[in-house]
């Protein structure tokens, strides 16, 4: 490069304090945390250092023999700086692939320049050529540098053109870097022409251009219309660029070759715009501009298959994963985290807010947030539904004097955008993203993204919830499954013990009231006459309670034996009735039997099934009203399948008592159900109302069990004014298949 005039050189000096500024202020206010940030400071510094010898260089400070067999300090390092202006590229467009190959041509290239032309210095030295050689040689050296500039320059275009069509978080850092590219391109050709303070200018415009772009956190979107535009600017560029290198070329050749006529120098140029700018301009709209909507219809697809694989998705690690890889695939991050919202299931933390989460990526467990009454972030989200950076909450007055410290809470996770979950605007989910692999803050664009996918996820994560929540609702039924069957066996243990334990004494008392009874002066004082008729009362009674007691020791423990014989039910009811008729007719009652001499016989066990009908009857007794009636009749079944392969008979025992509340029908037959209060509990065999053990109807339904029958209950419902009354139902096969209660 020739010597140039003080103006330029103050031009190299003004641009290097230039690239020291903004080296300076992107350092101070990036930190240096983002990829883009690091490589934007070497640039610029490189740039610096390439000033200051161009500077150099333009004052004849580094003047050099022309037989020298060097390279220009300045064109050599444009060459540098455009490998570096790759990089810095590649950080900036969040590329992640191989790179290692760029450094290795660029020192390849500029090796084998200086190899050419220390060849060309020997053979000018030792061989006889022509005097133009020499010009010859440095054209030669500038072009390899000019093209070695080209491919690192052309890769940097290509790489930012493929970013700004595909889908990615980078989009839009594509299409403003097209700005810092185009002004560095031009800066730098004007350069290699020796426009030197034109080249200055737009190198500088370019650098600053990029300190611009990777210092602003988010940058303005480009609706359709604008990138319409810019479509048009990159071909109006791109075709300008193919125009004015056809035209130096025509112009170089008619410099060369004077004899030339400008007609044929026109139509050189002619068919280089035909044969180079058409097809390029074609080949580069087809594979960069064309499908200008290309973004958006891949990401609506991104979108919609996501939504599809969600669609059933009942747990929430999958769908946390599923969600947190899906903006992953877009983002490009490597921690996620989705967090399911829930009140809190103690009653005394009304308002309370549990945040349980779900590990989509990422080495942490999140932590269980717990936002009580007050919580800013509950607040905080309760108003504003759209995603958040983690950057914008910890600015806000609420978050910073927050008394239940929730941003340390979310600090914690490492994340730095949320995105809240609504269904039917309650706040249901909050999806928590870290931070992306290029180190670039979240734009508006990526926090659109977050909040389409957020609004995607409502549904599955309200079925997620649901389901969790039916899980355990049925676990905590399980539970309680568990409990009364640890009750019940408990029961079944209570009656087996007492049974046992009550039978010895029962047997002393009854035996030694028996001598009591004998004894002939006793009998004729009225006075102890009346306390051995209450003793004999009370032994008959407690014999009672103690018999029921065994029965249900033996249903309950399946011990229960069937003597099966035939029997007529008429005359078992009859038995029945003659048992119970003084016990009627003490509260003035009518029992009626009607329509069972037609039943047919049934095989059945005679004293387990009187022993059945007894307890139905008494309980019929005991909830009618005096001066009440209570009806006994039955009908034939015929065959029906399984239940009953050869026919049955239903025995119905009707009353006009208080009736049964529908919600407790099946719940009599359980054992030591009580009806009413226990404190208002009153013993008696057949006192209205009266109580007992509570095992009768249990004890009549193990028994007709026990011969494959069914036992129900009907009523209109619980009424002690009008009196509904109900009807007890036994269905009994006529011939029982197992002899034992539940045998296997």
């Amino acid at each position: 490069m020739m010597q140039s005039s003080s103006i330029e050189v103050i031009s190299a000096l003004i641009a290097g304090a230039f690239y020291a500024l903004a080296a300076v202020t992107l350092a101070f206010r990036s930190r240096l945390r983002s990829p883009a940030a690091r490589f934007g400071v070497l640039y610029l510094a490189l740039s610096l250092v390439w000033s200051a010898a161009a500077a150099l260089e333009r004052g004849g400070a580094l003047s050099l023999a022309a037989e020298l067999p060097l390279l220009s300090p300045a064109l050599t390092g444009l060459v540098v700086l455009g490998l570096f202006f790759l990089f810095l590229t590649r950080a900036v467009m969040g590329e992640r692939g191989p790179w290692r190959v760029w450094p290795v041509f660029g020192a390849a290239w500029i090796a084998f320049v200086i190899l050419l032309k220390l060849a060309g210095w020997l053979a000018l030295k030792f061989l006889d050529l022509p005097a133009a050689w020499p010009e010859y040689l440095n054209l030669l050296t500038v072009a390899l540098l000019l093209a070695g500039w080209a491919v690192f320059i052309g890769g940097s275009a290509l790489m930012t053109l493929r970013t700004y069509r595909k889908v990615s978080p980078y989009s839009v850092e594509a299409a403003y870097w097209l700005a810092p590219l185009l002004l560095t391109a031009l800066g730098d050709g004007l350069l290699f022409s020796g426009n030197l303070i034109a080249g200055d200018a737009a190198r500088v415009g370019g650098g600053l251009a990029a300190t611009a772009i990777i210092l602003m956190p988010r940058l303005p979107e480009l609706d359709a219309r604008l990138r319409r535009r810019l479509d048009q600017i990159i071909l109006a560029a791109f075709s300008a660029l193919f125009i004015f290198a056809a035209a130096l070329l025509a112009l170089s050749v008619s410099r060369r070759w004077t004899q030339i006529k400008p007609a044929w120098i026109a139509l050189l140029l002619a068919l280089l715009l035909v044969l180079l700018v058409n097809p390029g301009a074609a080949w580069l709209k087809k594979r960069f501009l064309e499908d200008e909507t290309s973004s958006s219809e891949a990401l609506t697809e991104l979108l919609r298959q996501y939504s599809l694989s969600i669609t059933n998705m009942l747990d929430l690690n999958l769908l946390a994963t599923v969600a947190v890889g899906t903006a992953s695939e877009y983002l490009e991050i490597r921690r996620g985290y989705l967090f399911l919202v829930e009140d809190d299931p103690d009653p005394s933390a009304s308002g309370t807010k549990i945040l349980r989460g779900a590990k989509g990526m990422g080495d942490i467990i999140p932590p269980v947030g717990r936002c009580t009454v007050g919580c800013a972030l509950v607040d905080y989200f309760a108003s504003e539904t759209g995603p958040v950076t983690h950057q914008e909450l910890s600015k806000l007055p609420t978050f910073q004097t927050d008394p239940h410290r929730s941003l340390d809470w979310l600090s914690q996770l490492g994340a730095e955008a949320y995105a809240p979950i609504y269904s039917k605007s309650e706040w249901i989910g909050l999806l928590a993203v870290g931070p992306k692999d290029s180190g670039r803050a979240y734009s508006e664009r990526d926090l659109a993204f977050l909040s389409t996918l957020a609004g995607q996820t409502a549904v599955a994560l309200e079925n997620a919830r649901l389901y969790e929540g039916s899980v355990r609702l049925n676990e905590q039924f399980r539970q309680a499954n568990r409990h009364l069957e640890r009750l019940d066996q408990s029961k079944s243990d209570f009656l087996t013990i007492a049974t046992h334990e009550l039978r010895t004494p029962m047997t002393l008392i009854s035996g030694a009231g028996q001598l009591l009874f004998d004894e002939p002066e006793l009998q004729q004082n009225p006075y102890y006459k009346s306390l051995l008729t209450n003793l004999k009362a009370g032994i008959q009674r407690l014999d009672k309670i103690v018999e029921s007691m065994l029965d249900m020791a033996r249903i309950d423990s399946r011990l229960m034996q069937l003597d099966l014989q035939q029997v007529s039910i008429h005359r078992l009811i009859q038995m029945v009735h003659d048992d119970m008729r003084q016990d009627a007719l003490q509260r003035r009652q009518v029992i009626e039997v009607k329509d069972l001499e037609r039943l047919p016989p049934v095989m059945a066990d005679v004293p387990g099934l009187r022993k059945a009908f007894q307890h139905i009857l008494i309980n019929a007794i005991k909830y009618t009203p005096d001066e009440g009636k209570i009806t006994i009749c039955g009908g034939s079944l015929p065959p029906n399948g399984a239940d009953l392969p050869v026919g049955g008979v239903e025995v119905i025992i009707s009353d006009t008592g208080i009736g049964i509340d529908p919600e407790f029908r099946d719940l009599v037959f359980i054992k030591f159900y009580q009806g009413g209060e226990a404190a208002l509990h009153s013993s008696g065999r057949n006192k209205f109302k009266g109580g007992g053990p509570g095992l009768g109807l249990s004890i009549a339904r193990g028994i007709v069990e026990a011969h494959q029958g069914k036992i129900w209950v009907e009523s209109p419902g619980y009424n002690e004014q009008e009196y509904p009354g109900s009807q007890f139902h036994v269905v009994l096969p006529l011939y029982p298949i197992e002899t034992t209660l539940h045998e296997g």
